[in-house]
């Protein structure tokens, strides 16, 4: 037998064996799901609400722990754990004795500081006094001292510029009495020295002149017109010599080897050349003519005018005498402006006079300045005793607060509720010796616990999953698991922001106010909160479980009855859901039946869609996640 048909036996055996269970196993499944009892679901109208479970302890209002603000021993005890107590009551007695002691000490201190400061406040007050005294009267002396130092270097600086004037002007008027006298001397000689000059020069005139009269008269010699015919003839030798260098001038001038100035000068030459020889040739003329009328008739006059030059001449020797009498007065006044001098001089001791009244105002001035520092110190002394009266008033209230903290501790001896409630803990006992609550660097003592239950609270812990939708205000359900008859209502107030994880569960604190609470309830006692977060009436409600979700295509669907043995996938559209019960929106009618799929595996009615239509009846759940709407 070749390995090809034994291979191709055993395909048909293998055909033929599968072809058999599987019509066993269709056989089975059909007899299976002819005995399944098929569940349904109504469409029904209703109200539907959505809850968040939470548990947690009950609190009371406000729980206290009463200290004693005042220490010692406890003489007395009014309360026991359970008493209700209201607010004001008394609950403990402190010994007083020694704090009264402390308070009547603090009173003594208060009122020895109070006149200590009084004191103070007096001295201060005296020494301001002083002070202010003493400063003004300082100032003042200051002020005159620098007023009359002001003068005398007023008078000091005038005197200066008077005597410097005076002595610049004496000075002046000895220079110029001295020049005066120079001038006059100088003067009274030249005039000794003019006179006789004058009359000697008058009397030369008056002989020159006689002279003259008596040659004029008697005519020109014979060597005087031999003497003028010379000049002539030098004269017209000059006019020659002048017009040829004239000629020669010009000459070089055309051929240009000179400038037109040397003929300018060679003409100018000429013409004065002409000018002596015309002035020569009359000279002899009148030589030659002889003396006329009208010369004798001026040498004659020239006469009488050298005689009276010379009477003149011998008058004005009086001058000489007046010009004596000018140096006499010139020395006279020499001697006036030197007497003026030196007494203006002499004026000079009056300013070192004004200089030792100046250094004794500076002096003045400096002692005036050393009163005023003196006069400031004391000042400071006002300041010490300002200070001083602080110090007294800081005693005072340091002794103040001391009588006060006596005081105080004394009042709250008496230890009172600070408001109403029940006492849950009763903590010491009589004869107990206890610190105060207020001490520095201490706690105090706990006396009771006081617990305000005129309102209660459930602080419950809600899972992460569920706290999304929890909001404050929104109404609750408490169920106190001492009290199970019981059903109290609440509400949200407070949602704590910070998780708290245990053991990997993340849970977020929610406080519940309960209302009306029973007398009954303690602090501490177990409760159950059911927390409605949502709700919706008369609504289209159906059974969650007959919904199925296909999350792939985000359809919502349901099997529709529509008749025996017939269903109709219909679509839907969902709204509020607590997972047992959901909204429809759109798609059904009330009193619609719908099929709620069984679960995954079961083999399905062949009306229901059974065979491989059994996978699209399947749907997600969330068991452990409840969550809105989506």
């Amino acid at each position: 037998m070749t390995a090809k048909r034994i291979v191709a036996i055993l395909v048909v055996l293998a055909l033929v064996g599968g072809g058999a269970w599987y019509w066993k196993a269709q056989k089975a499944r059909k007899l299976a799901a002819e005995e399944i009892e098929i569940e349904t679901a109504t469409v029904e109208r209703k109200d539907l609400i959505v809850t968040v479970a939470a548990s947690g302890v009950l609190e009371a209002l406000t729980t206290v722990e009463v200290k004693s603000r005042s220490g010692g021993e406890i003489a007395k005890m009014y309360a026991e754990a359970g008493d209700y107590v209201e607010a004001g009551q008394l609950i403990a007695q402190i010994d007083p004795t020694a704090l009264t002691s402390r308070a009547g000490q603090a009173e003594a201190s208060l009122q020895s500081s109070r006149a200590s400061a009084t004191q103070a406040q007096l001295n201060a007050s005296l020494q301001e006094v002083q002070s202010a005294t003493s400063l003004a009267q300082a100032r003042a002396g200051l002020d005159s001292a620098r007023a009359s130092l002001r003068q005398v270097e007023e008078q000091l600086t005038q005197e200066r510029q008077t005597v410097s004037d005076d002595v610049k002007r004496a000075e002046a008027s000895v220079r110029s009495a001295r020049a005066r006298l120079a001038q006059a001397e100088a003067q009274s000689e030249a005039q000794k020295a003019l006179s006789a000059a004058d009359l000697e020069s008058a009397s030369a005139s008056a002989e020159s002149a006689r002279q003259n009269l008596a040659r004029v008269k008697s005519g020109p010699r014979s060597e005087q017109i031999a003497q003028a015919r010379a000049g002539l003839r030098s004269a017209d030798a000059a006019v020659e010599n002048a017009a040829t260098s004239l000629r020669r001038q010009e000459a070089l001038l055309k051929q240009g080897f000179v400038a037109q100035q040397a003929v300018d000068d060679a003409r100018r030459t000429h013409e004065q050349s002409l000018a002596q020889r015309e002035s020569a040739a009359q000279g002899l003329a009148e030589l030659e003519a002889g003396s006329r009328p009208e010369d004798i008739a001026q040498a004659e006059a020239q006469m009488r005018q050298a005689k009276a030059s010379l009477q003149q001449a011998e008058t004005n020797q009086m001058q000489i005498k007046l010009r004596e009498h000018d140096v006499t007065t010139a020395r006279s006044g020499v001697q006036e402006a030197e007497a003026a001098l030196a007494s203006a001089q002499a004026r000079t001791a009056n300013i070192k006079v004004r200089e030792q009244q100046l250094e004794a105002s500076h002096a003045a001035v400096r002692q005036a300045e050393a009163s005023l520092k003196r006069a400031e110190a004391g000042n400071l002394e006002t300041e010490v005793r300002r200070k001083q009266v602080e110090s007294a008033m800081a005693d005072v209230r340091r002794n103040m607060l001391a009588l006060q903290d006596a005081s105080y501790d004394l009042q709250y001896t008496r230890v009172v509720a600070p408001r109403s409630g029940v006492i849950m803990q009763k903590l010491v006992e009589e004869g107990t010796v206890i610190p105060a609550g207020t001490a520095a660097l201490r706690e105090g003592t706990s006396l009771v616990t006081i617990a305000d239950i005129s309102e209660m609270y459930v602080l419950a812990e809600v899972d992460e999953v569920d706290i999304a939708p929890v909001e404050e205000g929104q109404p609750c359900r408490v169920n106190v698991s001492s009290l199970p008859d019981e059903r109290l209502r609440g509400e949200v107030v407070k949602i704590f922001p910070l998780g708290i994880t245990t053991e990997n569960v993340v849970r977020f604190q929610v406080k519940v106010h309960v209302q009306e609470p029973p007398k009954t309830l303690r602090p501490g006692m177990t409760a159950d909160v059911t927390i409605t977060v949502a709700e919706k009436k008369d609504i289209l409600v159906l059974a969650d479980a007959a919904i199925t979700r296909d999350q792939s295509k985000k359809r919502k669907t349901v099997q529709l009855v529509t008749g025996k043995e017939e269903t109709e996938e219909r679509e839907v559209e969902i709204g509020l859901s607590n997972w047992e019960e959901t909204e429809i929106i759109e798609g059904l009618d009330e009193g619609d039946e719908v099929i709620i799929p069984p679960p995954p595996g079961t083999p399905l009615p062949r009306w229901m869609g059974g065979g491989d239509r059994q996978n699209n009846a399947q749907r997600a759940r969330q068991g452990m996640m409840r969550q809105m709407r989506r």
